[in-house]
């Protein structure tokens, strides 16, 4: 009879645990119940799939045994305040997972205290990546708006073209903050002249420079019969092993160039650069693309204004 009842409470319990796990695992955001010590006691599958790892393997374990130490303190800092001051808080926080991206959330933790006074902290994440894409794509646009009203502004006062340039310049840097960016003038149709230039940290300042084309046929080549010329790695790309070590394409990064063309002539080069390997976005190659065609604009209106003065000069 004693035997009975036991097994039937040994049924009991683990009903309750089976029943508990089920109820956990149908929640599908990340929830995870961590003690004093900060190690998981529960985990639910969406929390656990998160590490690659079932939710019986995350028991035990620390932020640490799951992410960088940076991470890690940071996610343990949060919970020591919420330990301390016994309210729900909430932490966004992101994650960079390899081959996935990078997934934002929005974490609730909130402190549990049972009799016998053993503390824990229940915590449970939304994901918020996709509200965050549209937060940054909504930032960008803002900022892709403001450096084109930049320079229609400075194009609608009839600013020199060399300032009109230097606006551009600057706009893209601010608008693409880490990159460098500069305006290279064709001179005698073999020859980039540097006019323009704001460098980032690890780039060289190539302002003042100048480039003699013939020395490096396929790069002349490639300028002369592409209005786009993309390099994730200058040190990977053919095309780029003539000037890696000189010249425009210096360095051991990235580097973005749009061709500037005038009155069916090619008459300038604008360049964004970074100081590492990097794979180039389609809103920075459009920035850069739209940049240099208000530019173009720009000079058609010059060279009209020049024409217009040479006009009233031959009748006077």
């Amino acid at each position: 009879m004693d035997i009975t009842r036991q097994t039937q409470a040994a049924l009991e319990i683990q009903r309750g645990k089976d029943f508990l796990e089920a109820m956990v695992n149908a929640i599908p955001q990340p929830l995870f119940v961590k003690n004093r010590d900060k190690r998981f006691v529960l985990a639910n599958r969406a929390a656990s799939s998160d590490w690659g790892l079932k939710p019986q393997e995350q028991i035990g374990r620390s932020d640490f045994d799951l992410m960088d130490a940076g991470h890690a303190r940071q996610v343990q800092d949060e919970d020591e305040q919420v330990f301390r001051s016994g309210q729900v808080m909430l932490f966004e926080d992101h994650w960079d997972f390899p081959g996935r991206g990078t997934k934002w959330s929005l974490k609730s933790k909130c402190p549990v205290e049972l009799p016998d006074g053993s503390q824990y902290i229940v915590g449970l994440a939304t994901d918020i990546s996709a509200l965050k894409a549209t937060e940054q794509a909504l930032r960008r646009s803002e900022a892709r708006l403001s450096v084109l009203n930049e320079v229609a502004g400075a194009m609608a006062r009839s600013a020199a073209m060399d300032e009109v340039i230097e606006i551009a310049v600057v706009g893209l840097v601010r608008y693409l903050p880490g990159f460098g960016a500069t305006y290279e003038k064709v001179v005698q149709r073999c020859h980039l002249e540097v006019t323009h230039s704001v460098s980032a940290r690890n780039l060289p300042d190539l302002k003042g420079m100048r480039f003699d084309l013939r020395q490096w046929p396929k790069y002349h080549a490639a300028l002369q019969t592409n209005s786009l010329l993309v390099c994730g790695n200058i040190r990977e790309e053919e095309l780029w092993d003539e000037v890696r070590d000189f010249g425009p394409g210096q360095g051991d990064g990235a580097i973005l160039q749009v061709r500037l063309d005038s009155g069916g002539e090619w008459v300038g080069l604008l360049s964004l650069r970074s100081a590492n390997a990097h794979q180039w976005a389609q809103n920075e190659i459009g920035i850069v693309s739209e940049v240099t065609e208000y530019l173009r604009i720009a000079l058609r209106e010059a060279a009209a204004a020049s024409a217009q003065i040479r006009t009233q000069d031959e009748l006077r």
